[in-house]
């Protein structure tokens, strides 16, 4: 019962605060671990639908993705050719199976030139130019072909997808476990501070005991923000939302965790 109260009364009650300090900090931090992992399946769940739609959409990110495969020692490619780029390093990129480009440019220090059989390719550590044939490539990967297309890559993405998406809710636990200790601890210690100059006996451990509390609103409003960040982010198509300075969003950090804590403090301040 009590636990079931926890989830709301930090939000109003000082003297659910009161009855949280006189149950011990034993009982606190086995709420912390079960709030944490119910917030985790919050975000988990909020996570699974924002990334598994792309997951599933896979194909689109792919779309113009030319087709590529190496058999029997030869390079196909179903792009006009001959096919040439410059990276924004001066890397340069060729692609031609006509037999129209034959070496690297003398002007880039670095690149890869794709024949019909063979690779040539230099570096900066190795300026001399180096060919290896597409026979060779297969015979040093073990492997009969290789095929690069739009089916193959998303093909690929979405078994990553699924992997990440089951990996992501114990990544998420153990990030919020974390973040939320070394912050509770961070905060607990000006409470330590403000108990001490009011008197009370035993004032971090109370002053942890409140902040674990006071935390449960406060996770409330980002549980909420991300959602709501997550649905302006599919509706617009914005990438990200800035949270705006580093400094601001510690002291606006503080302010709401101090507010919740502020009503546990009235709910023990004529306890000792």
């Amino acid at each position: 019962m009590f636990f079931l109260k926890s989830l709301l009364f930090p939000i109003f009650s000082p003297s659910f605060y009161k009855e949280a300090v006189d149950r011990g900090l034993k009982k606190a931090f086995a709420f912390f671990i079960l709030f944490t992992i119910i917030t985790t399946i919050g975000y988990s769940a909020i996570n699974t639908v924002k990334i598994g739609s792309k997951v599933l959409n896979a194909e689109q990110y792919f779309q113009n993705f030319p087709s590529i495969e190496v058999r029997d020692g030869e390079l196909t490619f179903d792009r006009p050719q001959p096919f040439e780029m410059v990276t924004d390093n001066n890397m340069y990129v060729g692609v031609d199976t006509t037999g129209i480009l034959t070496e690297i440019p003398a002007n880039n220090a670095q690149g890869f030139l794709f024949g019909k059989y063979s690779i040539l390719f230099k570096t900066t550590e190795y300026p001399e130019t180096q060919e290896i044939t597409y026979t060779e490539l297969l015979t040093s990967l073990e492997v009969d072909e290789i095929i690069l297309n739009t089916e193959v890559l998303t093909e690929f993405a979405q078994q990553f997808g699924v992997i990440f998406l089951i990996t992501l809710p114990v990544i998420t636990f153990f990030w919020k476990l974390f973040t939320g200790i070394i912050s509770i601890i961070l905060f607990s210690l000006i409470g330590f501070v403000i108990l001490s100059i009011a008197k009370h006996n035993n004032a971090f451990r109370k002053s942890f005991i409140l902040t674990v509390y006071a935390a449960v609103p406060y996770t409330y409003i980002l549980l909420i923000g991300y959602l709501l960040s997550s649905l302006i982010q599919s509706l617009s198509g914005v990438s990200q939302i800035g949270s705006g300075c580093c400094l601001f969003a510690i002291v606006w950090k503080l302010t709401r965790i101090g507010i919740f804590w502020t009503i546990g403090f009235i709910g023990i301040k004529d306890t000792k």
